[in-house]
């Protein structure tokens, strides 16, 4: 017998959740901008918004991953079978993807031989300088970035289906106190 699933998440799980997703997207854009960016100063200064985006989505995580082990986030218990695996699955990625794009960052950033901060603190150095190792590690946090993207798009059509389709709470239960129809 399935547990009693609350007819809203809690408020401060919906607030990290769309923080999160607001942070990653910034993180998105300031990551692409650069591209455009010819200004060699201003292309360093987008690179540090980036990691300091991504060092504190690498915080929130860890809070969300705390709270998530405190049993105090409730799944739909209605999944069986195929879609509970899914439902599993993908946040289980998620979390995956959200703790280890920051870390890998941060690794391609110090093989680089580029110290980084976290609001003007230095962090610790876990590598040294290696310009094959950066191209490696950075090819990878590319991919991760590209895999949360699109896992972030099914998630969200996921939640569009159970809202349309299926007729369900789902996509309410995460709106933070917005009245949809």
């Amino acid at each position: 017998m399935s547990a009693r699933v609350p007819s809203r998440h809690p408020r401060p799980l919906i607030w990290l959740h769309w923080l999160t997703l607001l942070l990653v997207l910034a993180a998105v854009v300031v990551a692409l901008s650069r591209e455009w960016i010819d200004s060699r100063d201003l292309r360093a200064l987008l690179l540090d918004a980036h990691r300091q985006i991504g060092l504190v989505v690498f915080g929130l995580t860890l809070v969300r991953l705390f709270w998530r082990g405190r049993g105090e986030h409730a799944f739909a218990t209605d999944a069986d079978g195929v879609h509970r695996w899914l439902v599993r699955g993908s946040h289980a990625s998620f979390y995956l993807l959200l703790a280890t794009l920051p870390v890998l960052g941060l690794l391609a950033s110090q093989a680089r031989g580029q110290a980084v901060h976290l609001l003007g603190l230095p962090l610790p150095t876990l590598l040294a300088r290696n310009r094959d190792l950066a191209e490696q590690i950075t090819e990878i946090h590319e991919w991760s970035a590209w895999s949360l993207l699109a896992l972030a798009a099914g998630h969200a059509a996921a939640a569009l289906w159970h809202h349309y389709i299926r007729g369900d709470d789902t996509l309410r239960r995460m709106l933070p106190s917005l009245r949809i129809r």
